[in-house]
C-alpha cells in the first residue's frame, strides 16, 4: 500500500492529463464522457484506498 500511497498523485495528474488531451483531440462526445467516467473512476478508488490506508497507519 505504500506504493499506492506514492503513486496515487501520478494517477490523479494522469487521470486529468488523459482527460484534457481526449478533450481537445476528440469530436465524439462518447468518448469523452466514456474516458471521463473511466478516469473518475480510477481516481475514486485510489483515493479512497489511499485515505483508508492512512488512517489505519496513523492508528498503529
Amino acid at each position: 500500500m505504500k506504493i499506492l500511497e506514492k503513486l496515487s498523485y501520478w494517477i490523479f495528474i494522469l487521470c486529468a492529463a488523459v482527460i484534457m488531451i481526449i478533450n481537445f483531440t476528440s469530436n465524439n462526445g462518447t468518448i469523452k464522457d466514456v474516458v471521463g467516467i473511466i478516469c473518475f473512476v480510477i481516481v475514486l478508488i485510489v483515493a479512497l484506498n489511499a485515505i483508508i490506508y492512512r488512517k489505519k497507519s496513523k492508528g498503529k
